[in-house]
């Protein structure tokens, strides 16, 4: 029944990241499209208004918004040349721990950004060019910080259920 439930909320949480990468990956390829219109202006003494707030803004976006996906599919870099060579259940300890601190870490940096976001829409605040409101630049990145709560939470689970159960510590 537990890991039922478990397995019913890695799919929608796994479903939810798929949605915010592919939304991220689209993010990337405006912001690549638009520097692709500017470089073929210049040839022609033009240019795109605004490309600096525009492809910042889009490569912001792509990369919080993928950051949960990451997370879910485990996919950061890790030094596995050590981490193959240990024990299981030793790879699983120091895995557990490693996502806890990453958890602790990433609540950290989303009430901060959330604080940050609040000030920002209280001062109103935009871009230079093109005047567009910085929340669209917080928004994305307290969205990526705060859904990746959930995917390195479940992360840590996915880990925990491979340690090994008290009986089986002589493994350690």
């Amino acid at each position: 029944m537990i890991r039922q439930g478990f397995l019913r909320l890695e799919a929608i949480t796994g479903k939810g990241c798929v949605a915010l990468a592919l939304l991220g990956a689209l993010s990337l390829g405006v912001a690549a499209a638009v520097t692709f219109v500017d470089v073929i202006l210049r040839f022609f003494g033009g240019s795109v208004r605004g490309v600096v707030d525009l492809v910042q803004l889009f490569v912001m976006t792509g990369v919080f918004l993928s950051m949960p996906y990451t997370f879910f599919v485990d996919g950061h870099v890790r030094v596995t040349i050590l981490l193959d060579r240990l024990r299981p259940a030793l790879r699983a300890t120091i895995l557990v721990l490693g996502g806890a601190l990453v958890l602790a870490f990433m609540i950290m940096l989303a009430l901060r950004t959330h604080d940050g976001l609040l000030q920002v829409m209280g001062r109103r605040d935009s871009t230079l060019n093109l005047a567009i409101p910085m929340l669209w630049f917080w928004g994305p990145m307290l969205a990526g910080f705060a859904l990746s709560i959930p995917a390195i939470a479940l992360v840590i689970l996915r880990h925990m259920q491979r340690l090994p159960t008290p009986y089986e510590s002589d493994d350690l």
